[in-house]
């Protein structure tokens, strides 16, 4: 024979909390409070994109030439840079100029 749960009364009831239902919401909660903070303080970083610095000239225009393993194995002012390589790769699926829109998208997430 089992035995028997006790009745939920008050005093052994949970309070309710309003992230138990879903835990991850509240880092989905701070993630688009921060993003928002972020395109608020600076707007034109999506509406007006534009490739900044070697972002164009070097990674976009290079990702045009070699295959994906000698892009991601060139060097660039001496050091490996995987993070703007693979940002330009995913910048070369779109449209040139929604591009730097998507660059922009990417390093404010």
């Amino acid at each position: 024979m089992t035995a028997a749960r006790p009745p939920l009364t008050r005093s052994n009831a949970r309070p309710l909390d309003l992230w138990s239902w879903a835990p991850w919401a509240r880092h989905l909660a701070i993630f688009v409070a921060g993003f928002a903070v972020l395109v608020l303080r600076r707007p034109e970083t999506l509406t007006r994109a534009e490739f900044w610095n070697e972002d164009g000239q070097v990674f976009y225009i290079g990702s045009y030439f070699g295959s994906a393993v000698d892009q991601f194995s060139r060097s660039y002012a001496g050091y490996l840079h995987a993070v703007p390589r693979l940002v330009a790769a995913l910048e070369r699926l779109v449209d040139v100029s929604i591009a730097p829109l998507v660059g922009n998208a990417i390093a404010l997430l």
